[in-house]
């Protein structure tokens, strides 16, 4: 049984991956756990499926589901402005063309909580503008989240909030946001409302703890090209920007034990949050202008919904026009060729490899977990999970 999904799982240690961990759900119980490898290459440690990690993007949902807490609360709602909670936000700048000439004018419209889980705000994922650099400055590399975020309204957005979706720090900023408006940390806010209780006692958005960084697996760079990698150090955290920053989009530690009492929450819409919530946060809701900026769309059918990946809405392609009609459904006929089915799950990926899905209506949770920057395996990783979803349905 599930043969077929250990052989494929192990196949990507000949890719440059030295160990790896799946997990997969159904109805509520394991029906596949598989490690494979080792967790620190230059020891020969083997895998033990008790290894924490880096989740990178991964940590976007976890961020969501915070943020969703608070709408649920009534502390916060969708169409919030920005501006409201950050008076810093109330006038942005964005860049606009004028003739031959891009220059910077006043944006026209405001920035929306909505637009923050959707990634359509107008930000950009460049760690490295001038206001954060100013912020990394002058808070003597502590960078505090909400302090820090307050700096990004010096930049201007890319475009008119609304207008496309960005791949950004839109999570990041929501995490400020959250931090803000539930008056406690956000690492403190996450551990209490979500970690706790689903008794996740591997996760922490805190990164500037030793201890806690020890206890990560090695983490490794590969170079998207060959199997070639080389251990980039434990202490590497892509998109940190100070020992104070909690990074709501890229800062969660955690294990494929831990992150699977999460997504498992999330399926059954108990302990967490509300299940018609997780059903709203799983719902597309790009516009069509919207939705041709976003890549994933354009290649595997999926659209995008507050803060995940999920089914592509029929309602976008009434609203669409006959070109946009025909794009959509020949991206889903091209999705359901590829992979057996056109898309039902919902969830993200991280930079290191860690990927989730959740299928509420077949009702199948799925991690897969290893630590390897620029790995690839990065497209391949969806592959185990349609695998996965077979094999389960074909015992």
């Amino acid at each position: 049984m599930f043969e077929k999904l250990k052989k494929r799982q192990e196949e990507f240690l000949k890719l440059g991956v030295p160990g790896n961990d799946l997990s997969v759900y159904y109805n509520g119980e394991e029906v596949y756990r598989h490690h494979a490898g080792v967790s620190d290459k230059e020891s020969g440690t083997p895998m033990t499926g008790k290894e924490r990690y880096n989740m990178y993007s991964c940590s976007k949902l976890v961020t969501c589901a915070a943020a969703m807490q608070l709408i649920e609360k009534g502390k916060l709602a969708l169409n919030t402005k920005l501006a409201d909670v950050f008076p810093e936000f109330g006038h942005m700048g964005v860049w606009q063309k004028k003739g031959d000439e891009i220059v910077v004018g006043e944006a026209e419209k405001p920035i929306t909580v909505e637009q923050l889980f959707t990634m359509t705000a107008g930000f950009s994922y460049n760690l490295n503008c001038a206001p954060l650099e100013r912020a990394k400055k002058e808070t003597g590399g502590l960078c505090p989240t909400v302090q820090t975020i307050k700096y990004l309204a010096q930049e201007p957005l890319l475009f008119e909030p609304g207008d496309r979706w960005e791949y950004s720090l839109c999570h990041d900023v929501l995490a400020a946001v959250a931090e803000e408006v539930s008056g406690e940390r956000f690492s403190a806010y996450v551990r209490r409302h979500i970690f706790e209780p689903l008794g996740m006692e591997n996760s922490s958005f805190c990164v500037n703890d030793a201890r806690e960084i020890e206890k990560k697996c090695a983490q490794y760079i590969g170079d998207d090209k060959t199997t070639a990698i080389k251990n980039c150090g434990k202490e590497i955290m892509w998109y940190k920007l100070g020992s104070e920053y909690e990074s709501g989009g890229a800062g969660l530690i955690s294990s494929a034990d831990d992150y699977m009492k999460f997504l498992e929450a999330l399926r059954t819409g108990d302990k967490i949050l509300k299940k018609e919530t997780v059903e709203a946060m799983a719902t597309d809701r790009l516009t069509p202008a919207q939705d041709r900026s976003f890549w994933m769309g354009q290649h595997n059918g999926y659209g995008y919904g507050l803060g995940m990946r999920c089914k592509k809405s029929k309602s976008l392609c009434e609203t669409a026009s006959e070109k946009e009609r025909t794009l959509a459904a020949v991206t889903e006929t091209s999705a359901a060729t590829e992979t057996g089915a056109a898309p039902t799950d919902f969830g993200w990926g991280g930079a290191a490899g860690s990927y989730a899905a959740v299928d509420a209506e077949k009702k199948i949770s799925f991690v897969y977990t290893q630590h390897v920057l620029a790995s690839l395996v990065q497209p391949l990783r969806a592959v185990l999970y349609k695998i996965a979803e077979e094999e389960i349905f074909s015992r």
